[in-house]
């Protein structure tokens, strides 16, 4: 594309944007069956380039989404999006930054460095402690037992037990089966009624693993889960 042309595409879609984050009518969540979509975009690849993409995306795709910055959205868990952010995501995206190492991104990575610097000051962790930006929690959930297994126990093994609650979010499961542990080696222990997770409980699991030769590992433990906000008797 030449410069002109990415100008003009680039000013129609922040109209569009604009449009939608400004439009009070748009409803926190609107949406729609399988058929109804399919009607709307169920096709064949097209032939050509076309021309009419952000007018289709306008009609026929945004409209059927939940809208985070809505004033009366409150479900879920991804919190309401900010343009100035928007912005750094598309400059990240136009550009392809690749921050996976010095030699090719030194601005890119000190950035990283500073802001994990500014959580540390924050947390009240050492000059020592270190970690990286990551995209969601799903992803900081399966770092955190990767790095906690490599840490304290080394390559994967038969006698490695992780816990969680029932109320955890699905993605600590998810980690711990792509990491190597088998069902029998993640313990999920069921709620007391206030949906918090027994400490009790806990311990004796751990304390039945341990009897039997295993490797009691990691527990994990909720500030506010991800169903109620139910916050466990982390102390």
């Amino acid at each position: 594309m030449t410069p002109e042309e990415m100008r003009a595409l680039g000013h129609r879609v922040v109209d569009l944007l604009v449009e939608r984050l400004a439009d009070p009518d748009v409803p926190a969540l609107r949406r729609a069956t399988p058929e109804e979509m399919r009607a709307r975009l169920a096709e064949p690849a097209p032939a050509r380039p076309r021309d009419d993409v952000l007018e289709r995306l306008a009609a026929d795709v945004l409209p059927f989404r939940s809208r985070a910055d809505h004033p009366r959205y409150f479900a879920f868990i991804p919190t309401c999006q900010t343009f100035p952010g928007a912005l750094g995501d598309f400059i990240a995206s136009a550009l392809n930054v690749y921050a996976g190492s010095w030699m090719e991104a030194a601005g890119p990575s000190q950035i990283e460095l500073t802001v994990l610097d500014w959580f540390k000051d924050w947390l009240g962790y050492d000059g020592g402690a270190a970690g990286l930006l990551l995209n969601g929690g799903s992803a900081a959930n399966m770092t955190a037992l990767a790095c906690a297994r490599e840490t304290l126990v080394g390559p994967m093994n038969d006698r490695v037990v992780a816990y969680a609650s029932d109320q955890a979010h699905s993605s600590v499961a998810r980690a711990a089966r792509l990491l190597g542990f088998r069902p029998d080696q993640l313990r999920i222990l069921p709620a007391a009624e206030d949906l918090r997770l027994r400490p009790e409980m806990l311990a004796h699991a751990i304390e039945a693993d341990l009897a039997a030769g295993r490797v009691p590992l990691f527990a994990s433990v909720l500030a506010g889960s991800t169903n109620t906000g139910a916050i466990d008797p982390l102390r």
